[in-house]
């Protein structure tokens, strides 16, 4: 999915989502076998029918792969609580991914430290 040149209505819808799934996922999921999760990034496709959300997790020892496969499969759970939270014409089907971010910002910031040495 195309992630520049989103349009105001896609990051109002984006920014909805992320506030909703939020929460859902902190009522609805285990807090032992998650840890704590973070949504970073919601993006949506320009016909508000699909969503990308990207998650950051902050417990070390958690199989954050096998985490997402298990948001994954329950996609549509997620989704359907989303719709009884929110009203949109659609409900965008939603799509889990680890954001890398962190792990990449830590690596960069151990180069630079490398560096400075």
């Amino acid at each position: 999915m195309k992630k520049q040149n989103e349009t105001l209505r896609q990051k109002r819808v984006a920014s909805l989502i992320k506030e909703e799934i939020s929460q859902i996922i902190l009522h609805s999921v285990e807090r032992e076998a998650s840890g704590l999760v973070s949504v970073t990034h919601v993006y949506v496709s320009k016909d508000l029918k699909i969503a990308d959300i990207h998650l950051s997790f902050y417990q070390p020892q958690l199989d954050t792969h096998a985490f997402i496969h298990q948001l994954n499969r329950q996609a549509f759970h997620f989704r359907r609580l989303l719709g009884s939270r929110i009203r949109l014409k659609y409900i965008p089907a939603l799509t889990f991914y680890l954001d890398s971010a962190p792990e990449e910002e830590e690596k960069l910031n151990r180069l630079l430290e490398k560096i400075k040495k």
